[in-house]
């Protein structure tokens, strides 16, 4: 949850079940049962829509600005790159279609790919991560701590992330 409100805010917290269940659908981007602005299923860097949406070439508020597209996108920011080299590890939960802009295969693809990243860091006791792991997680998720996105946005990561597992756990 603290990942999540750090890249994505509030979004979905309130929402009805029904706007949950569409943004939680294999294909919404496609069908355009929902709306690539709302539901992250654009490139936060560039704020484009992608080709095999609906909406195709459609700007959305908020890109961060970054030209160097990785096609990051989702509840928790994936990209395409972590999304196919995790796909080893979660065929076995989702054994047909994956896309990160579908809110569960986000939160899966985001969870194997953190605990892949903080190797034997990461505590049994899923429910309780000590400090310093929380922030391994972040730095790694991020690239790094220390960000400046030039477009006034500029900040600790980690430390957001941290303050935001304390403030959930």
């Amino acid at each position: 949850m603290a990942f999540k409100t750090e890249e994505t805010g509030e979004r979905f917290k309130n929402d009805s079940a029904s706007t949950i269940q569409t943004y939680n659908t294999f294909g919404w981007w496609k069908t355009g049962a929902g709306d690539p602005c709302y539901g992250f299923g654009y490139h936060s860097q560039t704020g484009i829509v992608p080709s095999d949406s609906v909406k195709a070439g459609t700007k959305c508020a908020g890109a961060v600005g970054n030209v160097s597209d990785l096609g990051i996108m989702g509840l928790i920011q994936i990209s395409q790159w972590e999304q196919d080299v995790s796909r080893k590890y979660s065929i076995e939960t989702l054994p047909n279609n994956i896309d990160r802009r579908v809110l569960f295969d986000n939160t899966v693809i985001f969870a194997i790919i953190t605990k892949n990243r903080v190797g034997n860091a990461a505590p049994d006791d899923c429910d309780d991560w000590p400090d310093d792991v929380v922030m391994l997680a972040a730095e790694k998720h991020h690239g790094s701590c220390e960000y400046n996105y030039g477009n006034g946005k500029a900040g600790n990561y980690c430390t957001e992330v941290l303050n935001l597992y304390k403030q959930y756990k």
